[in-house]
């Protein structure tokens, strides 16, 4: 897989043919992506503040224990 769009398809459907992974911790891997776009690539400044950056950090940490709990 050479892209996030072809990673994050990929696990939708996994999960759609019977993973159990949780949906909405997957939905951070479109909403994380979304947010790096606009800050890296949007129109202007963005200002990402401490709040909404340590939700990130804790949706991004509970994706890897889904992850590490489904691989095991």
């Amino acid at each position: 897989m050479k892209s996030h769009s072809g990673a994050r398809t990929k696990i939708l459907e996994l999960i759609h043919d019977g993973l159990p992974f949780d949906g909405e911790i997957a939905k951070f891997l479109q909403d994380g992506f979304d947010t790096k776009q606009g800050v890296d690539y949007g129109d202007g400044p963005w200002f990402v503040d401490r709040a909404t950056a340590e939700s990130y950090l804790a949706r991004a940490a509970a994706f890897l224990a889904e992850a590490r709990r489904v691989c095991v």
